[in-house]
């Protein structure tokens, strides 16, 4: 079996299934059913760079109306982004020598498992000439955030602190804005540690959820100790091991970004396919949204 998307090919390894809920981007899963190859011809202006994850990720099909039968997948280009704009006529199906007619390909948005981890110190209490801290700002803009965002079915979202899992898997904003803005931590008695981004990932890990569903954590943090660069580095490979994209945000001085300690918070955001943001006084925060903006995106594809 082969599934080839341009001028790539992925070889698909006959009787191998993954968990159910469980779609890691390093894996591939296989279409036993299928004896042939599906071509997507894309026709996409950039070229698709070699990468770590996995871009394409493939469900087994249905095969009960046959000889009609359908497939989910989901693909991410070069930039670990979904594909949102393909069209059927860009699809092409084989079964060994023969092509299968397309019946419909339909996308579909399943919706995100989000996270929100915070480890944090007193670092993130420093206030500034208007006495308000960077912990403050941060909190502010991502209460905002939630409060305007529309929520999908399917969406869970969790919120993990260093002392605990303070709220986890809901679909309501504003319960999630009232847990986030509700805790109040003593910043200046709180020692950093990697308690909250193991629970996240735990948590995102654990939650059994539909082919499609994408899971994402924010990881709100200050550069961590020498002695935890390792352990960090374990955390990042577990975390694209099980197709969760971490987001980072570090609160510290710009001293960490040319160490080993800062580089360990960027290794975690490239490895996972995330992006990493160091917060400046002054400085504009991302907007959350593009980190799980259609990440729960698949294709349902029906052909003969």
């Amino acid at each position: 079996m082969l599934i080839r998307l341009e001028n790539l090919i992925w070889k698909i390894r006959q009787g191998y299934k993954t968990a159910a809920g469980v779609y890691p981007f390093n894996r591939v899963i296989s279409l036993a059913a299928l004896l042939g190859c599906l071509l997507l011809s894309l026709a996409l202006a950039r070229v698709i760079q070699a990468q770590d994850v996995e871009p394409l990720i493939i469900q087994p099909p249905e095969t009960q109306d046959f000889p009609s039968m359908s497939i989910q997948f989901k693909y991410f280009p070069g930039d670990s982004q979904p594909l949102q704009d393909l069209r059927a006529e860009q699809v092409r199906v084989f079964e060994g020598d023969q092509e299968g007619v397309v019946l419909s390909l339909a996308k579909v948005d399943k919706g995100t498992h989000f996270t929100l981890a915070i480890n944090g110190s007193q670092e993130m209490d420093y206030r500034d000439a208007n006495g308000e801290s960077p912990y403050q700002k941060i909190v502010a803009h991502l209460a905002d955030w939630a409060r305007g965002r529309s929520f999908k079915e399917a969406d869970s979202w969790s919120l993990v602190t260093s002392d605990s899992v303070a709220l986890r898997n809901i679909a309501s904003g504003s319960a999630w804005v009232t847990a986030l803005e509700n805790d109040q931590p003593n910043l200046r008695n709180l020692t950093p540690n990697l308690t909250s981004l193991q629970s996240a990932i735990d948590l995102a890990e654990t939650r059994v959820v539909d082919f499609g569903v994408g899971k994402s954590i924010l990881y709100i943090t200050v550069p961590p100790a020498p002695d935890q660069i390792s352990t960090l580095a374990g955390l990042a490979e577990k975390a694209r091991a099980d197709g969760i994209r971490v987001n980072v945000w570090m609160v510290g001085d710009a001293y960490y970004l040319d160490n080993d300690q800062g580089g360990a918070l960027e290794n975690l955001a490239i490895t996972t396919g995330g992006s990493f943001f160091h917060f400046v006084e002054g400085t504009a925060l991302p907007e959350p949204e593009t980190y799980i903006m259609d990440l729960g995106i698949l294709y349902h594809l029906e052909y003969r």
